[in-house]
């Protein structure tokens, strides 16, 4: 008897940010002929949401039809997004299972075109996707280094007003 799992697709915040920030930039920087962006200058760039709900459908129901995906811890597939006409590779990787249905999660997005054979079997594809903009140290030592820095002069500058204000004073 043939087991039934139901597939769910979630993306991480880094597919996110390809989408919604580093392909619509590509966008704008190579098609500033299209109307329909209307955008006034390179800093009034479209808010473009990515369609999570029609990717999610679409890939859970490739997942489902291509019973070879469904062994693979990763994988990666084309898709056509409507909104920004654009053939797009999502990279997707196995994520946890509970009963009945496995987790997927699109971990990158870039443009079909974008992407090679010798890019992802020469590993630049996975550190790519390995990338993480949420778990980033609270702490930054070169902004603390220049906090102090300014701190320094700051008092510098004080300490040398005083002593001007003290020899004008006594002098």
């Amino acid at each position: 008897m043939e087991e039934y799992l139901l597939h769910k697709v979630v993306f991480t915040e880094e597919a996110i940010f390809d989408y919604e920030h580093c392909l619509v930039k590509q966008k704008y920087e190579l098609d500033e002929t299209d109307t329909d962006w209307r955008i006034e200058s390179k800093f009034d760039l479209p808010l473009v949401k990515l369609p999570k709900r029609e990717m999610k459908a679409e890939i859970e129901e490739f997942i489902q039809t291509n019973k070879s995906k469904q062994h693979k811890l990763y994988f990666y597939t084309k898709i056509f997004d409507e909104q920004l006409q654009k053939m797009l590779m999502l990279f997707i990787k196995k994520g946890s299972r509970q009963s009945i249905m496995q987790n997927w999660i699109v971990i990158g997005i870039c443009e079909a075109d974008d992407w090679c054979e010798e890019l992802e079997f020469a590993g630049m594809i996975r550190n790519w996707t390995k990338t993480s903009i949420t778990d980033l140290p609270e702490d930054d030592w070169v902004e603390e280094e220049r906090i102090r820095k300014e701190i320094e002069e700051k008092e510098r500058l004080k300490e040398e007003k005083e002593r001007e204000y003290y020899e004008r004073l006594f002098a």
